[in-house]
């Protein structure tokens, strides 16, 4: 009987868990011609790796979660700023834009507040009140609100933009890489922000360089209709190349 050796048997485990987003140790012992034992053994030093979360009766792929929207407020906020600004400058008086929710989108906001003729949607809770105290004409999308982000994302946020056309999108976004593109942190946020780009005519991608080669679960579609991207420094390398070949901009402060 062969049996794979044991840095086979975990890189095979990593495999499945990938896939399938858990396993369970009796469908392993048999896949893989091993004891049960032997398979609690091999969950056990996957979760120590960091690689799995151990359930009853085998194991799930470990969950990536982003943090919390007051922690990320406080990161990278020179580079949010820079980003704010450029981005402010891609608006015209009589503007309807779409806003994401997130840190960067949120300085963003306050970067827009003074300026006059802006109708706005957003499913953030900050950037509503911040806006609406402005004076702006303002639309909350409905949904569940999630608390780590204190904005709506649900299947109801995804189904509100359908009563909705605009002029511009200003996104957030969990990572960026060559090999996975656009990624999020949950299925949910993943289709909203696909979503939003098919909403609009200009979609503008709000990422500082801390998010470059960095990938989170969920691929999010429609990259390719990107109008550009605005960061604080220049990609390089194999992520320079993605953007290249879909030919979407990069603009720096």
């Amino acid at each position: 009987m062969n049996r794979p050796l044991a840095v086979d048997r975990l890189d095979e485990i990593r495999r499945r868990l990938g896939s399938l987003g858990s396993v369970t140790v009796a469908h392993l012992a048999v896949a893989l011609k091993v004891s049960r034992e032997t398979i609690r053994r091999d969950l056990k030093l996957l979760a120590e790796l960091g690689d799995a979360e151990i359930v009853h009766g085998g194991a799930t792929r470990r969950r990536v979660v982003e943090p919390g929207l007051s922690q990320r407020t406080e990161e990278q906020k020179k580079a949010k700023l820079l980003i704010a600004k450029k981005a402010a400058g891609l608006l015209f008086e009589g503007a309807t834009i779409l806003i994401d929710s997130g840190s960067t989108t949120l300085v963003f906001a306050r970067e827009i507040a003074t300026m006059h003729g802006i109708t706005a949607a957003t499913n953030s809770l900050g950037v509503a009140t911040l806006l609406a105290r402005s004076g702006h004409n303002v639309h909350l999308l409905g949904g569940e609100i999630d608390p780590n982000d204190e904005a709506s994302m649900s299947a109801e946020t995804i189904a509100a933009l359908d009563g909705f056309h605009f002029d511009l999108a200003f996104i957030g976004v969990g990572g960026l890489s060559a090999k996975a593109g656009l990624t999020d942190y949950t299925k949910t946020a993943a289709r909203y922000r696909s979503r939003m780009i098919a909403a609009v005519s200009q979609a503008y991608l709000l990422a500082d360089s801390s998010k470059f080669d960095r990938e989170t679960p969920f691929p999010v579609a429609n990259a390719d209709r990107l109008a550009g991207l605005v960061t604080d420094r220049r990609p390089t390398g194999a992520l320079a190349k993605w953007f290249t070949e879909r030919r979407i901009g990069i603009l720096l402060p």
